[in-house]
């Protein structure tokens, strides 16, 4: 998965898209990694950016947040957000029925479906900022070590 990873940020870091895109992409990716959608968050998030025209591996970076580290504590937090807005009481939740999510019914999964929306869009909204701060230093740190490359290059 970190080979994985790697490999996308270089073609990401290799593309000539814009900041606020690649802000936007990642933004959607995160946003879909709250959903309960287990399994097809990057098939959703490509297909999503195929549609709107957009950065398909920052979205697919964005939805690896979710991974098996984050995925209990980011859907519990969904779940119990979830709750807290619709009033009800806290259920049992454990790893092995968020494992089961199809299965679970709508007494967790509208909670679940809730609260992941809420978490996710302020996650989303967060992370456009961040993303859109962070990534032309990170282009910009980028041209610095290739003008260093070249010039290796060039004045051996």
């Amino acid at each position: 998965m970190l080979k994985k990873l790697k490999l996308l940020l270089r073609n990401l870091l290799l593309s000539h898209v814009t900041p606020k895109e690649v802000a936007f992409s990642f933004a959607v990716g995160v946003f879909i990694s709250f959903t309960p959608l287990l399994g097809f968050h990057t098939l959703l998030a490509a297909g999503l950016m195929v549609l709107l025209r957009k950065n398909k591996v920052a979205a697919i970076i964005g939805v690896w947040i979710n991974n098996p580290i984050t995925l209990f504590p980011m859907f519990y937090a969904a779940y119990e957000t979830g709750l807290f807005i619709m009033g009800e009481k806290k259920r049992e939740l454990s790893p092995d029925s968020l494992m089961n999510i199809f299965n679970l019914g709508k007494e967790i999964l509208i909670p679940l479906s809730l609260g992941g929306i809420v978490l996710g869009m302020v996650s989303a909204i967060c992370s456009y900022f961040v993303v859109c701060k962070i990534y032309p230093i990170i282009l910009h740190k980028k041209e610095e070590w290739l003008h260093r490359l070249r010039d290796r290059h060039e004045h051996p």
